[in-house]
């Protein structure tokens, strides 16, 4: 070796790291450490140090290398303050039920263009319907029980277990509701339509006649009876029984999420409660909403931001790690 040359190794206390710029140089650690940081924050490939057998200096290396993100820790349900949220929908469906109720006119003749619709499309079926299929007096009482107990019990039942075991379902299952809600409140408060059972068709509303349980549970004032277009007592079931495949592990769990759905679907039809379009609207509107906000809305967000500067960084760590890199060179 040399006079006057300093060996590269361990004994030096140097290490041979190569330059952002591509040229050897011979630096410090602490140095070295330096431009590592700062060539991670250029996005440059970063020198990686492979260990030698018996402790022996490593070698340096610049394939690039991806570090794993940590999993991600699903934020916890505050009951409390979804009180606020859950409050302020019911206030706008009494708004909207207030500007609804007494207009009764309006609502037959909308359910009568509606019937039209069904007609043109050859799906007007809810007489024939309700008279061959709903004529059991046993059939009839389990309709019942369906659509009053299988409603918003097993709503608040899916939110409480979800709020607790699957925080992620839950928020999906409370946006779309939500969502599905407020363009369902516009529908009714443009075009509130009456349910077969008061449109004169002649249809039974085998709900009221035979049982008092959903007069207790959901009293007048508390329905708006003109919200047949569209139907978010299917659309909402609907929404149920996704959420229960979504969060469910057990096969039987994940064949309650299916059966729910179908069983309200037939049941608000055969009870004269809805019609068919009402259904296929309803359903429509939920599947989409559900489908909405799951996507990745704060990602498309980011995306479509301006990078600031052409050939200057808009992150001011940036900065930081750059111009001390520099005072310390």
């Amino acid at each position: 070796m040399a006079a006057g040359m300093t060996p590269v190794g361990k004994e030096s206390g140097l290490t041979p790291v190569r330059d952002p710029d591509g040229s050897a140089a011979q630096k410090t650690e602490a140095e070295a450490m330096a431009i590592r940081e700062a060539q991670v924050v250029r996005g440059e490939s970063l020198p990686v140090v492979v260990p030698r057998q018996g402790g022996a200096p490593g070698v340096t290396s610049n394939e690039p290398t991806t570090a794993a993100a940590p999993p991600r820790r699903e934020r916890p349900v505050r009951v409390l303050t979804q009180i606020p949220i859950i409050m302020a929908a019911v206030a706008v469906y009494f708004l909207v039920r207030g500007a609804t109720h007494s207009d009764a006119s309006e609502a037959v003749h909308n359910a009568h263009r509606v019937i039209g619709w069904e007609k043109w499309l050859g799906i007007y079926h809810e007489p024939a319907l309700q008279r061959d299929l709903a004529s059991s007096e046993a059939l009839r009482t389990v309709l019942n029980w369906v659509y009053i107990w299988g409603h918003w019990p097993v709503i608040v039942a899916t939110f409480l277990l979800l709020a607790r075991y699957n925080a992620t379902v839950y928020r999906r299952l409370r946006n779309a509701m939500m969502l599905s809600g407020a363009i369902g409140f516009a529908f009714f408060a443009l075009f509130p339509v009456a349910p077969p059972r008061l449109a004169g068709l002649g249809m039974a509303d085998t709900v009221t006649l035979t049982s008092q349980s959903y007069r207790v549970l959901q009293p007048t004032i508390f329905t708006n009876q003109f919200a047949a277009m569209p139907s978010l007592h299917a659309g909402w079931n609907l929404l149920i029984g996704l959420s229960i495949l979504a969060a469910a592990r057990r096969p039987l769990m994940k064949a309650v999420g299916v059966v729910l759905p179908m069983a309200m679907i037939a049941t608000v039809v055969l009870t004269a409660n809805h019609y068919l379009l009402d259904v296929v609207v309803g359903v429509s509107l939920t599947t989409t909403c559900w489908v909405l906000v799951a996507l990745p809305w704060r990602r498309l967000v980011v995306r479509l931001k301006p990078t600031g500067t052409r050939g200057r960084s808009s992150d001011p760590m940036r900065h930081r790690v750059v111009e001390g890199h520099s005072a310390g060179s």
